[in-house]
């Protein structure tokens, strides 16, 4: 049975884990795992052809690629009808909505930034998740890559010097990104808390410096509690973690901390994305994607530049045939992303 026929009407029983996926090829498999970004206001032919062909299975949209309501709701349409088009799974389509300097939609909420909501509390930290999330929705997005529950060590780090935290306690982000994410989710838009395991202690933004960090209990309390509300989208920073790996691989390259304390020490079941791939990692793009994946990341982020798509694309396939990634760590993956569509898509 093509693929096309299996998801026309996505059953109930993929939106769980342990769910049996559609069936597909390894190429289709890998192709759900990418998440790349595009340039321009409309998507350009060769980016449409790789959608139609399978090859990527989201696609984040900037401030660059949003002009208006009209125009974000037509192009988001015009890259969902290209994977309609190839029979293939709906896209992810994300940004970064998370108030005060990162908003992407800029009419849309959150009227008020992460350290206000963190001031103001719960009550309005959901109302603000609920506004965003249907605004989002409004025009086709589905993924927030959002809300940030870093804790701020300090008032020197980069993550509260951009405004972006929402407290300097573990107390004050769980009562208030928690309430944003669950009212994203009232809207049926997937919320993604960021980054794990914590960049609270680094003075520079870690998307331009590969940064060793170090965490305890506080980074993690937020995590731990989302985990039980069943966050379903969670983002692995690259910032490097001796204490939790003393290979010192960034976090979203590493199996002890991806698998070893995401998965395994905290219980999470849910979807896994990077945080770009080409931001500083030590390595090559193509060789971070494959690490990546291989340490079990369901959703390989590349946002710099529109190729790097087809760079992760070909890189995990490849490692895949070669056998570099196991056949269990692609199924899984590909399961992971189908079911958060079937469920959020």
């Amino acid at each position: 049975m093509p693929v096309a026929a299996l998801w026309s009407a996505p059953p109930a029983s993929v939106t769980t884990r342990s769910a049996a996926p559609p069936r597909a090829s390894l190429a289709r498999m890998v192709g759900q795992q990418i998440m790349c970004r595009m340039t321009g206001t409309s998507a350009d032919p060769g980016l449409l052809a790789r959608i139609r062909a399978g090859e990527i299975g989201g696609v984040i949209l900037y401030a660059d690629n949003i002009v208006s309501p009209g125009q974000t709701r037509a192009l988001v349409h015009q890259l969902q009808s290209a994977a309609s088009a190839g029979h293939n799974p709906p896209l992810l389509i994300s940004t970064d909505q998370e108030g005060g300097q990162v908003k992407r939609l800029p009419w849309a909420p959150p009227t008020i930034p992460p350290p206000a909501m963190g001031a103001d509390g719960s009550a309005v930290s959901q109302r603000q998740g609920v506004r965003t999330g249907h605004a989002l929705r409004g025009v086709g997005i589905n993924v927030d890559l959002a809300p940030v529950v870093d804790v701020a060590h300090s008032s020197q780090v980069f993550i509260w010097q951009q405004g972006r935290s929402f407290g300097m306690s573990a107390s004050r982000v769980i009562r208030s990104a928690v309430p944003f994410a669950l009212g994203m989710l009232k809207a049926n838009v997937i919320p993604t808390a960021k980054h794990f395991p914590g960049v609270g202690g680094a003075l520079v933004d870690t998307d331009y410096s590969q940064e060793t960090i170090s965490v305890g209990r506080r980074d993690l309390a937020p995590y731990r509690v989302l985990i039980k509300d069943k966050i379903p989208l969670i983002m692995v920073s690259t910032g490097v973690y001796p204490s939790l790996d003393p290979s010192r691989s960034p976090a979203a390259l590493s199996r002890p901390i991806v698998t070893g304390l995401l998965r395994k020490k905290l219980g999470y079941q849910g979807t896994v994305i990077s945080d770009d791939l080409e931001r500083p990692t030590g390595t090559s793009t193509a060789q971070a994607v494959v690490r990546a994946a291989s340490a079990g990341v369901d959703i390989i982020l590349v946002s710099t530049s529109e190729d790097a798509g087809s760079v992760a694309y070909h890189a995990i396939l490849g490692a895949a045939r070669r056998g570099r990634i196991s056949p269990t760590t692609i199924e899984t993956a590909y399961a992971q992303v189908i079911a958060l569509k079937a469920r959020y898509g």
